[in-house]
């Protein structure tokens, strides 16, 4: 039986790889597949396209800022070094991986803390295999070994409780949310990024998806047709334009840029809302998703009008929303009922205007 940190862990790893790679299939390509089959028009926009609507939608424009179209912006995944260095941890697990598939020794992991010659197996050390019980794996037994899973000891041995808390054998387990992570990390910045404008208005609302740093910076470049004007549309003037802001993979730090992201969004309406739960974040060791430093910005940018999905107000019924109406958040409606698809089920609505 795992501890209670590996079992959480491993429900969180799965409940990410179960929607990046799909534990039955493909779950992102199903999607896709889904929603191409609900319309006989299937059309590819690059960004600096403005999506066709029909004539009774004329009253908003929808612009494509990203994914880029340059493939070497999608490995920019971090605003620190503008790379997503790899931990030690998961190079060591990366190396392990190699070794399995390809028959490598051991020597080929640079990582490995011991020489080839130097290591035991685990199992068969505290199950006592070797011949004529070394004095070295007594004391392993002795001070490493449960009393379920430890070999019978020597008459002159005793063992008084279960030593198992000092080993460290499942410790490396820890690195597969950092490979989780490095997994789903490969394909935010291929997020499809939309501005939508209210054209009587010109008020934008900005849906960032899972972009990380390389399609955020693509934006910079993106320009569109405006029409009566020589002067195209770019995408900073969307940003400038912004009064709504969808925040970027959960709240993570390198998913909202700052100087030409974040900062350029200077509406003193500007709303924030972020589908996070940083609950399960924590499960699997995130324990900055939301990032609080992002949080903080967000607040002082919005004055107070960031919403979160598991904030207490939405997950349970309270007389205190926890935000203030105001700016471009004209009113939010809750209603807590029973899970399910009729009249009754919970949701919250929020109106921007």
């Amino acid at each position: 039986m795992g501890s209670r940190r590996s079992i959480n862990m491993t429900v969180g790893i799965n409940t990410l790889l179960g929607f990046v790679i799909g534990l039955d299939g493909e779950r992102v390509r199903d999607a896709r597949e889904h929603l191409r089959a609900l319309s006989p028009n299937v059309r590819h926009l690059a960004p600096g396209a403005i999506v066709p609507l029909p004539a009774a939608a004329g009253a908003i424009k929808i612009y494509v800022l990203g994914p880029p179209l340059d493939s070497k912006l999608f490995q920019i995944q971090d605003s620190a070094s503008q790379t997503y260095q790899m931990s030690a941890t998961l190079g060591a697990l990366t190396n392990s991986l190699a070794i399995q598939a390809d028959g490598l020794s051991i020597k080929n992991d640079p990582l490995a803390p011991f020489d080839e010659g130097a290591g035991l197996f685990l199992s068969e050390t505290l199950a006592g295999k070797d011949e004529g019980f070394p004095k070295d794996l007594a004391f392993l037994s002795r001070h490493y070994a449960g009393p379920l899973t430890a070999p019978k000891l020597p008459p002159d041995l005793t063992r008084s409780t279960d030593q198992s808390w000092r080993r460290i054998d499942s410790d490396w387990l820890s690195s597969g949310s950092d490979l989780a992570l490095q997994l789903d990390s490969s394909t935010n910045n291929t997020s499809l990024v939309l501005a939508i404008e209210v054209v009587a208005t010109g008020k934008v609302l900005i849906f960032a998806a899972d972009a990380q740093i390389g399609n955020w910076e693509s934006w910079t470049k993106v320009t569109f047709p405006n029409e009566g004007s020589t002067t195209p549309v770019t995408g900073a003037d969307l940003l400038r334009r912004a009064v709504f802001y969808k925040v970027g993979h959960h709240g993570s730090r390198n998913a909202t840029l700052s100087e030409n992201g974040l900062e350029l969004m200077v509406s003193p309406e500007l709303t924030a809302f972020i589908p996070t739960d940083e609950a399960m974040a924590k499960k699997v060791g995130w324990s900055d998703i939301p990032a609080k430093k992002l949080l903080a910005r967000l607040a002082e940018k919005t004055a107070g009008r960031v919403i979160k999905s598991d904030d207490k107000w939405i997950q349970q019924q309270s007389e205190d929303l926890g935000v203030k109406i105001g700016g471009s958040l004209q009113s939010i409606t809750v209603q807590h009922g029973s899970p399910g698809p009729f009249e009754g089920a919970p949701y919250v609505e929020i109106r921007i205007g």
